[in-house]
Formats: structure tokens, C-alpha cells, sequence
């Protein structure tokens, strides 16, 4: 809300539930929610809600990454095996935006939690901005992790200062593309 120069004096923060409970008997006016559960239980219930993407404002985040752990990347024996599991993940994406109808229908066969290829359809749909960014799928930038590290400093979540290019790499990436 700093960065959008909004006064938060006359805001009131609570601690939001895993669902959208709250929100749903007015408790609240706005709240964070995610693109994909949030976006669908608000729709599952009738409510027809203004679903603010950040990422219009230029406010982005990392909400998803591949975690590797650091004796892997500093392995020459396992510099394949990360680089191929980047790959296939990568082009599992693309695939997926490719065909979105049949990527809905496989996932509804194999995991179907969401009752309706429709609604994994607008879930995929919703992905799909968040995952193809300005750049290639997966690319990741020191700007917008610094953006992420101050708003955690900011807000307590990180009580110590660290380096944040101790923390992710593009080294993998920058192979790929």
C-alpha cells in the first residue's frame, strides 16, 4: 500500500482465515485472496467480487518456485538432473497454456477436486497470468526479489537482514533460454 501511496491510517488489518469466510459475511470490504481457491470459492458462492490483480500494478511476486537445495546446485554431478527437471516443468507449461481445454480435462481425470472442466479451465486461465510473466516462464529478476525481501523486512517476517542473492539463482534459466 506504500509503494501505491495509500494512507493506511484510516485502513483497519486483520488476520485473514484460510477461506474466505469472513469476507463472504461482510466482515471485511477487501481482502487478500488467491487467484486460484479464492477466485473460485468467491464464484462457487454467487459472489460477484472486483478480483484486483497486483500484477496490473505492477506489484509482482513470486508465489511459486522450485526449490533446490544449495549442496545440489553447487554438485557438478547433479547439474543435469536440476537442468532436466527445469525442462520438463518449463515445457509442462507451455503444453499446459497450449491446451488449456485438454490440460483441464487431464487434470480433472487425474486429481478432481475442482468438479467441472470449466472451472479448471478459469483456474488454468488465472495461472497463466501469473506464470507467463514479461519474460519466459520461470524467469525471475533481483528487482522483484528485493520487492518481495523489503515487504517481508517491512512487515516482520524477516526479523534478519540477508543477501538476496544467497537465495535464488538464474543460473539454470539463463541455460534454458
Amino acid at each position: 500500500m506504500d509503494e501505491m501511496g495509500v494512507d493506511e491510517s484510516g485502513v483497519e488489518f486483520h488476520e485473514r482465515d484460510y477461506y474466505m469466510d469472513d469476507f463472504f459475511r461482510d466482515k471485511f470490504d477487501i481482502q487478500s485472496a488467491s487467484v486460484i481457491n479464492d477466485l473460485m470459492q468467491a464464484t462457487e458462492k454467487g459472489f460477484k467480487i472486483n478480483f484486483i490483480r497486483p500484477w496490473e500494478y505492477d506489484v509482482n511476486y513470486y508465489a511459486d518456485v522450485i526449490g533446490v537445495k544449495e549442496e545440489l546446485i553447487n554438485d557438478p554431478e547433479k547439474h543435469d538432473l536440476i537442468l532436466g527437471f527445469l525442462k520438463a516443468t518449463l515445457k509442462g507449461w507451455d503444453m499446459a497454456f497450449d491446451d488449456v481445454k485438454n490440460t483441464a480435462g487431464l487434470a480433472l481425470y487425474y486429481d478432481s477436486p475442482i468438479t467441472t472442466q470449466i472451472k479448471q479451465q478459469m483456474i488454468l486461465e488465472e495461472l497463466e497470468q501469473l506464470v507467463k510473466t514479461d519474460n519466459e516462464i520461470g524467469w525471475m529478476d533481483e528487482n522483484t526479489w528485493n520487492r518481495i525481501y523489503n515487504t517481508l523486512i517491512f512487515q516482520n517476517i524477516i526479523e534478519q537482514e540477508i543477501d538476496i542473492n544467497d537465495v535464488y539463482t538464474i543460473e539454470f534459466l539463463k541455460e534454458i533460454y
